[in-house]
């Protein structure tokens, strides 16, 4: 809507030279409040994803730690051995970013 009616109205007095400075581009009020309104609605739907994502994760946490509360200390040292054979199959670990961090913080 805003970019059809800077078409519509940009003219050369709007452009800024050496020699020239360029005026703004005057565009309507309803306009300008149309858009205040679909940027206040886009982001208000990305804050309910946001706080509907930040829920999901809260559950998926609370489930794992639930799960991880039921095994045995047998079957916790074994889940852990194999979660640490598979860290170290991958090129960078949590414990690497866990020290990245811990030295940009340190430096910072």
């Amino acid at each position: 809507m805003l970019h059809r009616l800077a078409r519509e109205n940009f003219d050369d007095k709007h452009v800024s030279t050496a020699k020239h400075e360029g005026i703004a581009l005057d565009i309507d009020i309803e306009a300008k409040y149309v858009v205040i309104a679909d940027l206040d609605s886009y982001l208000f739907e990305v804050n309910a994803g946001v706080d509907l994502l930040k829920n999901y994760l809260d559950s998926r946490r609370a489930v794992a730690v639930r799960e991880h509360a039921n095994l045995s200390p047998t079957a916790r040292s074994d889940r852990a051995g194999a979660h640490c054979a598979l860290a170290a199959e991958l090129p960078v670990t949590v414990s690497d970013i866990s020290r990245r961090r811990s030295t940009s913080r340190a430096k910072g």
